[in-house]
């Protein structure tokens, strides 16, 4: 069953050919989002079109699997009519409403260096766009947890590795966890909850 991206997260169990995403509005995004960004000192956050050339990876890795699912995710947001890749909400009608948050950059000495979202953008790029939406983050107070990288270096791999081994000079007090707070509960909610937001 083609279901959404971890599994360790019951909400998951859910083919995505059964799933429909909607667009929020950022305000209602940042209402739900905004207080998760507690590592960072009163940053700012900007939902921009950024030319793909002007974004950096990271890490080194992307995994085939991941590469597979946001290849779909993808699909949704055409199939959905939602430019790539503005704040949604992803649902049906029996299940708990997912927010996803656009690919998240941090900008660092004037570059968009991409801190979460490496699978999709890494999609994106391979797909010929010029130009995606992320959620850019200024102003933060914590360093990358490694050194920034080139995509021509980025290999594609079928299975995982060690987050250490993802990182070119691995900081691990400096690594913030977007991926871990997007794809954790806290990002899901029941109909009613949300609509009281």
């Amino acid at each position: 069953m083609d279901k959404l991206i971890n599994e360790k997260n019951p909400n998951y169990q859910i083919a995505l050919s059964e799933l429909l995403l909607e667009e929020i509005p950022f305000d209602k995004f940042y209402r739900i989002a905004g207080d998760l960004f507690y590592f960072h000192d009163h940053p700012s956050f900007e939902l921009m079109e950024v030319p793909l050339d002007q974004i950096r990876p990271l890490t080194r890795h992307v995994y085939q699997p991941r590469l597979d699912k946001a290849a779909r995710f993808m699909e949704m947001y055409t199939k959905f009519q939602i430019p790539l890749f503005k704040p949604a909400r992803c649902f049906n009608t029996v299940s708990k409403i997912q927010i996803v948050s656009p690919p998240i950059v941090e900008v660092h000495n004037n570059h968009y260096v991409l801190c979460d979202g490496t699978h999709r953008v890494y999609q994106a790029r391979k797909a010929g766009l010029k130009t995606i939406i992320v959620l850019a983050v200024k102003g933060t107070i914590i360093p990358l947890p490694g050194d920034v990288n080139d995509w021509q270096d980025v290999r594609e791999l079928k299975e995982e590795v060690s987050v250490a081994e993802n990182f070119i000079n691995f900081k691990k007090e400096f690594l913030t966890g977007y991926t871990w707070i997007f794809n954790g509960e806290k990002c899901w909610m029941t109909k009613d909850d949300y609509d009281r937001v």
